[in-house]
């Protein structure tokens, strides 16, 4: 049944543990039973949805029989097939199915299956790494006694009991905690453990602050508690992201440039069925005749850019080659160049822009601040103290902990087991010599402790000094939060780390106060770190036995001096600020979307330059760029379309908020790359256009649901992978064009052709099949790899992301302009030696014995074979140097860096060479090629290459004076907002930033 709130809330609201949609909740029905019931949250209504299953007993747990029937009812605690993927039966699939049935090309089918295989099989083993993150077995209560059982087993209603270091086996509401805390980054990101507790929660909650609900797949970090099975399978969080990757795997994954070679090839072939079709009509039908059906299959080879595929694919795999070095290993070719298109990234934080790791970044000690560099590695600094000074604070972090820190004399990176913010001090410590195998036994003896305890939350050590001269004092030293250390505090330790002052109001409400919000407005999680001390002479027998007594830690944490605050972040990679504003300079916005709090992620976003610096705290700019999941989930989608600007920072999201963050940039027309290495990143990944995991520290399932990975785990590969993007996009507009030109200059002189024919009536070829492939496979293609290989400009990474394709305006004109001038031209040659030059014009030529002069030679066809001979080395020729004029769209060859041109001249010359000697090679020349030699004719060719070469520059210089000026962007200072030169051109010589900048002075704002 289902129950509006109204009736229901003044007796029940404070023992429900409310969650956002359908979340579990429960509450006591009779002595120790619990019944389920679910919490709707629908826009602004809210109701409890009764689930109809008997009561949980909370120390007996099920029976066997009622556990069976439940697992009856709900089924197994996994989600998909638990045996894994099959290469083969999802081949099969691919092949066998209802699409491919009505199919009748088979290169589709083909394709088709191809796609559908790679896809699907992706799916699987992504399905497959998610499954290996479940637990084996857990523990249970059964029939009132604990019982270990296949967690696949559990169902809604048991008692499962948690130890540290266990996996939780399903999602549970927690009834029973000691100290228990669990690493949830798997779901949130975050790498601090969260401490769990009982008591209900009464609003909705983020993911990250539902502190009463354990969630399956999960590491308890510390400490122990029992919970109720509350979600199994497909139903708890981690199998929402599993449907949700498996929702953006089937989705269309076809990239740009996958979908305009797929159309330009069925368009292609749409043109060569109708270019045969041409041939037929003129020459009125013939199918019988051999001679037309050759002309028609040389029209269909001539418009069918055979090497485009070849070459697009080595362009692409070159750049993987490149990308490789640079630390990003590309597992499918087409997403780098989908990278060049990229408008937007979307970015964890933690672990991707920052390092995934607690680490001390600052402190103020004894009145004076300080700076601490090195985070985990080897060498590291405290600034603003002298090392003698801060002995006790370094003692402090060394002794007052439970954690432990090696060094991977590998990486010389320091490596932690523990709790993240004891981690943090403990390196410090490590860093400078105080580790506690250096102190304990030498300079300090243990004596006490008293554990952390979420209720107080502080925690502290008493150590006896063994250091000669201290008369044996007892030395307790205490961390925790400032509002429960503060207090006990009686003084303060002044800045020469040894006068103690005594405390006053005004100094800990004022002074301490102040400097820990400022602290905490950076995002810093701020700890309050004291000591006591007990003189030797002082510590009588009861106070000794007081002092070792836990219990009694009230009366003893008390008359503490103040050491001062502790600024713990997850600080940002030290490349990540440069890598933020290289995308900014490239036209890119970055976003932060983060399961950490607001003011945290803010911080940091102001830190590397996500957010202007005119978004401070607490500012409408700030208020406008950053929100959280509770402000941005609840938005419809029309509310989020009609937000000027999408947020720049999501704070406290699920994964579910990234992936309704990608679907609005879509709904905006932006491309997005979404990076990330957490589980709870995987749906996002998989639903952008370009999904980039870390790989270092990465999921198995975020790694395979995701494009490209990045070895090396660091945002700025990112930029160096669109510049590589952007590059081969660049590229493959550049051979492209050059392949195309060539297939219109032959598909003009042979369509023009069929007007040819000789005395007897017969058609004419003005070009042979051979001929054709010669000029698409061997002329062309090496142009084409020259072209797929020229470095970057100096200007890509400071233009905006392409909005198009390939097929442009400007490249449709320019392909059609200079190809059907390079047929025009080829035209003319054989013309010239066909008729204005032949002692016998073609038409007139009568061969004999029924020869044919397509493809036999005689002397009276000398003239037919002569001009197809000059006419298909012209058109080499012009192709050749053609590869010049695509190398950029509109700059003059004469301002060309010759230097970058190697590969393209050495082509060139080799295409030369390897097409001269073609008319005049025996047998070669008459019986494959079908055309002969000539001598005088290489004066009309020479005369074409200069006359082409006259019109492309021509052809380039009505361009600039005509078309729009492409911009560059010039550097921008606050990131945000980019200003554009609209008079300096993408293809112009290089220009040093200043002048750039001085050209901006009548700039726009974007």
């Amino acid at each position: 049944m289902t129950l509006p709130i109204s009736r229901t809330i003044s007796t029940t609201l404070s023992r429900f543990s409310i969650r956002k949609k359908s979340a579990p909740v429960a509450t006591s029905a009779g002595k120790d039973a619990v019944e389920y019931y679910l919490l709707d949250v629908d826009g602004s209504s809210l109701t409890f949805r009764l689930v109809r299953v008997p009561p949980t007993y909370l120390t007996h747990g099920l029976s066997s029989d009622e556990a069976a029937r439940r697992f009856a009812e709900y089924g197994p605690n996994q989600f998909g097939d638990h045996s894994g993927p099959s290469a083969l039966k999802v081949l099969a699939n691919s092949v066998f199915n209802s699409m491919n049935a009505s199919t009748v090309l088979m290169v589709i089918i083909i394709t088709n299956s191809y796609l559908s295989f790679r896809q699907e099989y992706k799916s699987e083993r992504t399905m497959d790494a998610l499954r290996k993150l479940t637990a084996d077995t857990a523990a249970v209560y059964r029939d009132g006694e604990l019982v270990q059982v296949e967690a696949s087993e559990l169902v809604p209603g048991d008692i499962v009991q948690l130890e540290e270091g266990d996996h939780v086996p399903a999602d549970l509401r927690l009834f029973e905690t000691i100290n228990l805390q669990a690493n949830e980054a798997l779901l949130t990101g975050e790498p601090m453990a969260i401490r769990k507790v009982t008591d209900a929660i009464v609003e909705p909650s983020p993911l990250g602050d539902r502190k009463n609900l354990a969630f399956k797949s999960t590491v308890i970090a510390y400490g122990r508690g029992r919970g109720i099975v509350v979600g199994t399978g497909i139903n708890t969080e981690i199998g929402k992201i599993a449907e949700a990757v498996q929702a953006g795997a089937n989705k269309n994954t076809l990239t740009p440039l996958e979908r305009t070679m797929r159309n330009f090839m069925l368009m292609c072939f749409v043109i060569a069925v109708g270019l045969g079709i041409v041939v037929f009509w003129v020459n009125n039908w013939r199918f019988d005749d051999t001679q037309v059906l050759l002309y028609a299959i040389a029209t269909a080879v001539a418009i069918l850019p055979e090497g485009l595929p070849a070459v697009t694919t080595v362009a692409m795999a070159l750049g993987v080659s490149t990308m490789a070095k640079q630390k990003a290993i590309v597992r499918k070719l087409v997403s780098l160049e989908a990278l060049g298109m990229v408008t937007n990234i979307c970015s964890d934080k933690t672990g991707t822009l920052t390092e995934g790791r607690m680490s001390m970044v600052t402190a103020w000690l004894f009145g004076t601040d300080v700076k601490v560099s090195g985070s985990f590695n080897k060498e590291g600094s405290i600034t603003g103290l002298a090392m003698e000074t801060l002995r006790p604070f370094l003692e402090l972090c060394g002794l007052c902990n439970t954690c432990s820190v090696t060094l991977n004399a590998d990486t010389n990176m320091f490596e932690g087991a523990g709790d993240t913010t004891e981690i943090a001090l403990a390196v410090v410590a490590t860093r400078h010599g105080y580790t506690k195998d250096q102190l304990v036994g030498k300079s300090h003896q243990f004596f006490a402790e008293y554990p952390f305890d979420s209720n107080i939350k502080r925690m502290s050590v008493v150590f006896r000094e063994l250091t000669l001269g201290k008369g044996h004092d007892l030395v307790m030293y205490t961390k925790g939060a400032l509002e429960s250390v503060l207090p006990r505090c009686v003084s303060y330790l002044a800045s020469d780390g040894s006068t103690v002052l005594p405390m006053t109001q005004e100094y800990a409400d004022i002074t301490v106060q102040e400097k820990a919000l400022s602290m905490a407005t950076q995002g810093l999680r701020v700890l309050c770190v004291a000591m006591r001390r007990v003189p030797g002479p002082e510590a009588t027998s009861d106070l000794l036995v007081q002092l070792q007594d836990a219990d009694q830690r009230d009366a003893n944490e008390r008359d503490l001096v103040l050491i001062g605050l502790i600024g713990i972040q997850d600080p940002p990679r030290e490349e990540t600020p440069g890598a933020i504003a290289a995308c900014h300079q490239a036209g890119i916005k970055v976003h932060m979307i983060t399961g950490d709090h607001h003011a945290t992620a803010a911080a940091i976003a102001r830190q590397i330059g996500i957010l202007p610096p005119s978004a401070l705290p607490g500012t409408a700019a700030e208020k406008s760029l950053v929100m959280t999941s509770m402000q941005f989930d609840p938005l419809s989608e029309d509310e989020l379309d009609a937000l000027p600007n999408l947020p720049l920072v999501i704070a406290r999201c699920s994964p579910e908020t990234k992936v309704k963050m990608i679907s609005a940039l879509h709904r905006r027309g932006c491309y997005v790359a979404m990076t990330g290495d957490g589980v709870n990143d995987a749906p996002a990944i998989a639903f952008a256009d370009v999904g980039i995991a870390m790989g270092q520290g990465g999921a198995d399932v975020t790694k395979q649901a995701s494009s490209i990975t990045l070895t090396d785990d660091n945002f700025a590969t990112i930029v160096s992978a669109i510049a590589q993007g952007r590059r081969i996009f660049a590229n493959i507009t550049k051979f492209t064009g050059h392949l195309l030109s060539g297939n219109v200059s032959e598909v003009v002189a042979l369509i023009i052709g069929l007007v040819f024919h000789d005395g007897l009536g017969q058609p004419i070829f003005p070009m042979s099949a051979i001929q054709i492939l010669w000029l698409n496979l061997v002329t062309s293609s090496p142009i084409a790899l020259a072209l797929a290989m020229e470095p970057a400009s100096a200007k890509l990474m400071r233009v905006k992301p392409r909005a198009g394709g390939v097929f442009t305006k400007e490249f449709i004109a320019d392909t059609g302009i200079l190809g059907g001038f390079m047929g025009g031209l080829t035209l003319l040659v054989f013309c010239l030696v066909a008729f204005v030059h032949a002692d016998v014009p073609l038409n007139q030529v009568i061969p004999l014995n029924g020869a044919n002069c397509n493809k036999v030679y005689t002397d009276e066809c000398d003239v037919a074979y002569r001009a197809r001979g000059v006419g298909f080395v012209n058109l080499c020729m012009l192709l050749l140097v053609h590869g010049i004029n695509c190398r950029f769209p509109r700059r003059s060859l004469f301002y060309y860096n010759w230097a970058e041109a190697k590969v393209l001249l050495w082509a060139i010359v080799l295409g030369a060479v390897m097409i001269v000697p073609l008319p005049y090679i025996p047998y070669v020349n008459h019986k494959v090629f079908y055309h002969t030699n000539f001598t005088y004719e290489w004066g009309y060719i020479a005369a074409c290459m200069v006359v082409f070469m006259m019109f492309s520059e021509l052809y380039k210089f009505i361009k600039r004076r005509v078309l729009p000026k492409e911009r560059v962007l010039a550097v921008g200072h606050g990131m945000e907002y980019q200003v554009v030169a609209d008079e300096v051109e993408v293809d112009a010589e290089d220009e040093t930033e200043t002048e750039v900048a001085a050209k901006s002075a009548n700039a726009t704002l974007v």
